[in-house]
């Protein structure tokens, strides 16, 4: 699995800042910008750790972002006493990415004042 597929796309950090959530508190990854070398030269992203060294290396303001296992543990540490998540394979296959499933939980969440901003 590419590691893309593992992190919150930066609309998907953008909605959760909307929402009031502190993504940075909890973000082991992040988003950074650079330009492309080859023509049309647009803006670029790559991932790397969220660490001191994500911002020393980005000329543009790295984007945190939030990895499965961060979401997960924001799940398991904030709601675990009353809820619990499910994952049901469909004939061998998962219908959904599961950083899409668990974005939506987590805005859910966020939205129903489960989870402290």
């Amino acid at each position: 699995m590419n590691l893309k597929d593992q992190v919150l796309s930066i609309d998907q950090v953008q909605e959760l800042q909307e929402l009031g959530f502190d993504v940075e508190k909890y973000a082991s990854m992040c988003w950074l910008a650079y330009e492309s070398d080859i023509p049309p030269y647009k803006k670029e992203y790559n991932l790397c750790t969220h660490d001191i060294y994500c911002y020393e290396s980005s000329s543009l303001e790295p984007i945190p972002t939030l990895s499965i296992g961060d979401i997960i543990g924001i799940l398991q540490e904030r709601i675990q006493k009353k809820y619990y998540l499910e994952i049901n394979k469909n004939n061998g296959k998962i219908q959904e990415k599961l950083i899409d499933k668990l974005f939506e939980i987590l805005k859910l969440c966020i939205k129903l004042n489960k989870i402290a901003l």
